[in-house]
């Protein structure tokens, strides 16, 4: 009888909520090169009408992301439903100092996107407690984002040539990911998990026109793999 009862447990239906942390890698090389196109050619130009090449580039690429995301998922025995909405973002930085100058460039470009999923998992218990278990799942979403182009001209020459240039796009992403999660007997619930995405922007845009470099428009996404943790309760 116990058994069967047990058994009634871990296949019923269980509902979770949840919050993540996420860190990750994406390829995002038009925005890199971009922010480092930008500052290379001030650096060139400063060092055309100084003696000694003193001005260099410092940059750091949008490569690394990170983010939250919260997550609705209701589970029939082993297999899942869930809804998640989150924001992550991206940032290359480049930045043109001189050895004894006060003069300076930068030119940061900033990616925000906000995902809206869906996924469908499917729950592998790990030995005989039905509280520890790995997820496997797989899903699309809706993938929100914005491009900010800030330049800011701080150098001695006449004339400040600082500008903002912002733009959005909207795309159809897709994502699949492995996860471990641990349920304590209160349903307070710790997870963490390895997803891979696939979410690129082609381009982006403000009033139908697009912002380029070198005559190219500038894409980038979130395609990459991220590793998460996070916490929730399960009812």
């Amino acid at each position: 009888m116990s058994g069967s009862l047990l058994f009634a447990q871990e296949a019923g239906s269980q509902l979770q909520i949840l919050g993540s942390f996420a860190l990750g890698y994406a390829s995002n090389s038009d925005i890199n090169d971009a922010a480092a196109g930008v500052a290379q050619s001030d650096a060139d130009y400063y060092n055309s009408i100084v003696a000694g090449d003193p001005f260099s580039v410092d940059s750091s690429k949008a490569n690394f992301t990170y983010g939250f995301d919260l997550d609705l998922r209701y589970f029939f025995g082993n297999i899942g439903i869930g809804a998640e909405v989150g924001y992550h973002t991206a940032k290359a930085k480049s930045e043109v100092t001189g050895s004894n100058y006060v003069d300076k460039t930068t030119t940061t470009i900033k990616l925000d996107v906000i995902p809206v999923v869906a996924t469908v998992y499917y729950k592998i218990p790990v030995g005989e407690a039905s509280n520890n278990f790995l997820l496997v799942g797989a899903g699309l979403g809706y993938y929100s984002g914005k491009l900010d182009v800030k330049y800011e001209d701080n150098d001695t020459i006449v004339g400040d040539t600082s500008y903002t240039l912002k733009g959005d796009q909207s795309t159809i992403g897709y994502h699949a990911l492995v996860e471990y999660d641990y349920v304590i007997n209160s349903g307070i619930t710790f997870f963490t998990g390895v997803k891979v995405r696939y979410v690129q922007f082609d381009k982006f845009e403000k009033s139908g026109a697009a912002i380029t470099y070198a005559g190219d428009n500038i894409s980038g996404g979130l395609t990459g793999i991220n590793w998460y943790i996070g916490a929730g309760i399960s009812i």
